[in-house]
């Protein structure tokens, strides 16, 4: 994939990133779990807005006994993720390139063209599930995504268009590269 344009994920928001992936053939009548791809794109989500270790908390004045509540509990669900990530093996991160509509990845073995698949993603190690995702491989290497359901679709837009602008965020405040080393590349 080294040296393909991006076109192949058409205009709009594109999200770059290394992410834990791993996908496996699919059935045509097999569907992901809505009700639980849209508990892990809300969990990613809460998960994202908490403060992170040594930032300040976001309300001036804001309890300090909760905030050390609050990172113990960061601790154990972090603690917790990378548990069922050693236990259910979790899958190698990859340079990945992701629209709401299309998705792309660095390394070998992909699907062939015109195969269906389940493409997982681990969003967060403390996330104890991957957000699953169905989808057509292209003759290109990038897998079509089958729409959403309408819940999971907007829990998706919004988390793409959050990762995207932090990471364009950070491109101009200097202090990451826009994208992942290998995810310039789709």
């Amino acid at each position: 994939m080294a040296g393909e344009p991006q076109e192949g994920l058409g205009a709009g928001v594109v999200h770059r990133a290394r992410i834990p992936l791993r996908w496996r053939a699919a059935p045509d009548d097999a569907v992901p779990d809505a009700q639980t791809n849209a508990r892990v794109l809300r969990l990613a989500l809460a998960l994202d807005e908490w403060p992170r270790r040594g930032e300040p908390a976001d309300e001036p004045g804001a309890d300090p006994a909760l905030a050390r509540i609050e990172r113990r509990l960061d601790l154990i669900l972090e603690l917790m993720g990378l548990w069922l990530a050693r236990e259910g093996g979790a899958p190698p991160p990859r340079a990945v390139a992701w629209r709401l509509d299309a998705l792309r990845w660095e390394g070998d073995g992909r699907p062939a063209p015109g195969q269906r698949v389940f493409v997982e993603l681990v969003l967060d190690p403390r996330l104890p599930a991957p957000l699953v995702l169905a989808g057509r491989a292209g003759g290109d290497g990038t897998v079509i995504l089958e729409p959403a359901p309408p819940p999971v679709a907007e829990l998706l837009e919004r988390y793409l268009f959050r990762q995207h602008r932090r990471t364009v965020a950070r491109a101009r405040a200097g202090g990451a590269p826009a994208a992942p080393p290998g995810a310039s590349d789709f």
